[in-house]
């Protein structure tokens, strides 16, 4: 008889100074489906801001919204703990979308696609 057997798509992520492990669903299609609706918001936002053209208050409610959204909802520790840096915090959405989308392209490659 022939079976099928789901893989995982959970990843573990860490963050310096905070001692929790988050797991991110890479796979989970109303997680990811939001952050690439929210990812264009927040570049767009990071180039105008690296223009000086950027109201920082939308784009730290951006950050904050895919922030809570990946890492259980710990945009106040991990703001904290970055010092209430902006750069740093692009850094982390960035870090995060690099760590999706590898992971992403590996689970294709593990179902064939």
């Amino acid at each position: 008889m022939a079976s099928f057997k789901f893989g995982s798509t959970k990843k573990i992520y860490t963050i310096e100074g905070i001692s929790k492990e988050y797991v991110i669903d890479v796979g989970n299609v109303e997680t990811m489906k939001a952050w690439r609706e929210q990812l264009p918001s927040v570049l767009a936002n990071a180039e105008a801001m690296g223009k000086g053209g950027a109201d920082l208050e939308p784009l730290i409610l951006l950050i904050k919204d895919m922030v809570n959204l990946i890492l259980d909802n710990d945009f106040p520790v991990i703001w904290d703990l970055s010092g209430h840096n902006i750069y740093a915090m692009l850094g982390l959405i960035s870090d995060l979308s690099k760590i999706i989308g590898d992971a992403q392209k590996d689970i294709a490659k593990t179902y064939g696609l």
